[in-house]
């Protein structure tokens, strides 16, 4: 691909070292993002960087880019909705992650959740563009590993993930038009990786961490509509990884259990 030409400056000459490419979508002018670390001092820590990403439009005919995001914070997975108008991402410029929407031809990013554990995954819009799909945690406060609690899980702490009643995630919906997310899943699993079904009736996901398993590591295909109805597609009989759905089937990436 050809050096994009820009026609904002990304930062200054000492952060344009550090900006990156970080994220890429379809549609004629390609969405990307640019990381720019940023160094900040205080009165109690040293030097200390942080990075913060914002997100471009890069355009594979001319190759201009133009800055679509800005401000000290972390704008990421930029997400087309179906009619090419506007961009869905994740930011931190509020106290916690959440969904943002933004104009392709520019404007202010409009905050589109304001969850209190903040979002975890996504966005994810349905192929109408009505509905976004994402994930999030627990809307209750976490449990204090330093102090006693009740686990209610065979295994309640994982390599990497930490304390899981702290980690697991559940889908969410929320319309475009209405907000207000709608949580579909409430199981304490790790659900991830929302899919939307073509006719946009259900959201394909991958379940993990099972309370009640000790193979919590091993993934099931799994399947819920917007009454929170849902469908356990695999069972256990395999690893599931990843999932998409197809025009007439759905398809898995998987290793045996």
């Amino acid at each position: 691909m050809p050096t994009p030409r820009n026609s904002y400056p990304i930062g200054n000459q000492q952060n344009r070292s550090h900006a990156s490419q970080t994220q890429a979508v379809r549609r004629p002018g390609v969405c990307a993002a640019a990381e720019l670390t940023h160094s900040k001092k205080d009165k109690t820590n040293k030097d200390e960087e942080k990075e913060y990403v914002t997100i471009w439009l890069l355009s594979l005919e001319t190759g201009d880019a133009r800055q679509l995001t800005a401000g000290l914070a972390r704008d990421s997975n930029p997400q087309w909705s179906p009619d090419g108008q506007r961009i869905a991402f994740l930011s931190t410029r509020g106290d916690k992650p959440q969904l943002y929407l933004i104009l392709v031809h520019g404007g202010e990013a409009q905050a589109l959740t304001a969850i209190k554990q903040g979002v975890g995954g996504g966005p994810v819009w349905s192929p109408d563009g009505k509905y976004i799909a994402f994930t999030a945690g627990p809307a209750t406060d976490p449990p204090q590993p330093n102090k006693p609690y009740r686990i209610a899980r065979h295994i309640y702490r994982f390599d990497m993930v930490g304390y899981l009643d702290s980690a697991v995630q559940d889908v969410y919906v929320i319309s475009i038009e209405e907000g207000g997310p709608k949580q579909l899943t409430d199981d304490n699993w790790q659900n991830a990786l929302p899919q939307w079904s073509p006719d946009g009736r259900e959201i394909l996901f991958i379940a993990s961490m099972a309370p009640d398993s000790h193979t919590a590591f091993l993934g099931r295909l799994k399947a819920v509509n917007l009454e929170g109805e849902v469908r356990d597609i695999t069972g256990d009989w395999a690893l599931t990884q990843l999932s998409c759905y197809g025009r007439d089937l759905m398809s898995a990436s998987w290793g045996c259990s």
